[in-house]
């Protein structure tokens, strides 16, 4: 039963879960051709730009969040802004 949960929320989101994928994927892959003292931070300002990007599409495409079966692109920038505040409080203090 469980499994089947999981399967109908991936088939349903699938759109969102590929686009946040997508540009997680291509973050990381500038952040590491970036060079290795400020990668983290370089990440970090690249998910927060994707978090931008993001909920200026959702404010543009009129996405509603409230009452959306499916995740939406405000979703997507909730989810960005968070993992570029993690990795940002990983990275410690930005190097000068």
């Amino acid at each position: 039963m469980a499994q089947d949960l999981t399967q109908d929320f991936i088939a349903r989101n699938r759109p969102s879960l590929i686009r946040v994928g997508l540009f997680f994927g291509l973050a990381v892959v500038l952040a590491v051709l970036s060079g290795e003292p400020g990668m983290l931070h370089v990440l970090e300002s690249l998910l927060r730009l994707g978090a931008l990007i993001s909920a200026f599409a959702a404010y543009f495409m009129k996405d509603r969040s409230i009452d959306a079966p499916t995740l939406t692109r405000w979703d997507e920038a909730a989810f960005l802004l968070i993992l570029a505040l993690l990795f940002g409080f990983l990275g410690g203090p930005e190097p000068i």
